[in-house]
């Protein structure tokens, strides 16, 4: 199992949704800058109450911290290529922005 931590920023609002089971789904990407003004932009995807708590207190251009792991995926597109995707699981969300009133 590998273990990623992140801090960023949220390139969108989260998107919630819930599993025919009522399981709480929440969806968002993280932008990691690098020094050299690039970034890195992770899938991130929380479960359960966590799911609730972010898609509740965080927006685009909020900054977060995610500890989850890093979930490898590898597939074949429709024309042959084959591809890698990553995508985090969060297993923990700190939100590092300011509470707004």
């Amino acid at each position: 199992m590998e273990k990623i931590f992140i801090i960023g920023n949220l390139t969108r609002d989260p998107e919630y949704s819930e599993t025919s089971a009522g399981v709480a789904v929440c969806k968002f990407t993280v932008a990691v800058n690098h020094a050299d003004d690039g970034a890195d932009f992770f899938p991130v995807t929380a479960f359960r109450k966590l799911a609730e708590s972010v898609s509740r207190y965080t927006r685009k251009g909020k900054k977060i911290a995610v500890l989850g792991d890093l979930k490898i995926k590898e597939y074949e597109t429709k024309s042959g290529e084959r591809r890698i995707s990553a995508e985090v699981v969060a297993s923990t969300v700190e939100f590092l922005h300011i509470k707004e009133e």
